[in-house]
């Protein structure tokens, strides 16, 4: 079973989608043996081994970070954990070394939760991310040679932004799961979510969007991760169904990365032409394809929208 828990709110960045830069990159803890209390009660009480640190950015403090791996140690507590992080924080050793990530790995850890946000470097800077693409890439590389499995999120959608940026997000994907199909884990793209009283939030209002007004106007949205839907932003109307097309090459990455997808093996099966082909043929050839749709740039031209919201 699995719990959230906090350890402390606020951010130090300032994203101009995040809510927290109404906060003026404050941050705010709890302490350490408080947090770590409140985890073995619910550990004895309801038997929960499996804990996501939810704040948005629990990696900022190396010092806090060792006290908890320290005192969980002491306190006997074993325990499976997630948590967020920063790019930066994980791509320079002088902030975590690779010693540090290894004894969190053996303390528990499982997973790291980046916010990439955006393969553009245009629309990088939009975002104030204070990340570039190479550093993601280092990160991705590092993690697979740590053995540490990492998230990469993505967001599509917000003011300005163009088809080329959201295909841009597209080819970063591939390339961070072709650096390590094992450990980076990829999951559909959220659409962008107006913050209320935040920087993009007043560019949305500009292109049409509509303020909601009660909790009964905000409703879940089949398709993508958040409260709202292509339709709630009248400045994507012309791209929503480009938009399908990043939702489908984003499972299609998933897809071709796992050596065991029936899917993929039974259409080519079904061909006359390669009936007779192995399992790792198969495997091979939709490689060798995918990788030239994915690194030139083919995606409309050659992938079929149809076969994959089918299929996936």
């Amino acid at each position: 079973s699995f719990m959230p828990i906090l350890s402390g709110v606020g951010c130090v960045f300032s994203c101009s989608f995040c809510y927290n830069t109404m906060q003026k990159s404050r941050r705010s803890n709890r302490s350490i043996k408080d947090m770590l209390n409140e985890i073995k009660f619910l550990q004895d009480n309801y038997g929960i081994n499996l804990f996501g640190i939810v704040d948005e950015l629990f990696l900022d403090n190396k010092d806090r970070v060792k006290e908890f791996i320290e005192e969980k140690r002491k306190m006997g507590l074993k325990f499976k954990w997630d948590t967020t992080a920063h790019i930066n924080f994980l791509e320079n050793e002088a902030h975590y070394s690779d010693e540090f990530l290894t004894e969190m790995k053996n303390e528990g850890l499982i997973l790291f939760g980046l916010g990439v946000e955006s393969g553009s470097p245009e629309q990088i800077k939009r975002y104030r991310k204070h990340i570039t693409v190479d550093n993601v890439l280092k990160v991705a590389k590092r993690m697979d040679r740590l053995q540490i499995p990492t998230s990469y999120l993505f967001m599509i959608g917000a003011p300005y932004e163009t088809y080329d940026d959201m295909i841009a997000s597209v080819r970063l994907a591939y390339k961070v799961k072709a650096i390590s199909p094992k450990y980076a884990v990829l999951w559909n793209m959220t659409l962008f979510r107006p913050v209320p009283n935040v920087e993009l939030y007043v560019d949305a209002l500009k292109l049409g969007y509509v303020e909601k007004k009660s909790l009964e106007d905000f409703q879940a949205a089949p398709e993508f991760v958040g409260y709202v839907n292509t339709d709630d932003l009248p400045y994507l109307q012309q791209l929503t169904e480009k938009i399908k097309n990043i939702i489908y090459y984003m499972r299609m990455i998933k897809a071709i990365f796992d050596s065991n997808n029936k899917i993929l093996i039974s259409f080519f099966r079904s061909k006359m032409m390669v009936k007779l082909m192995t399992t790792k043929t198969i495997i091979s050839v939709v490689g060798a394809i995918t990788k030239r749709i994915f690194e030139n740039d083919l995606f409309d031209k050659y992938v079929s929208q149809a076969l994959f919201k089918r299929s996936l």
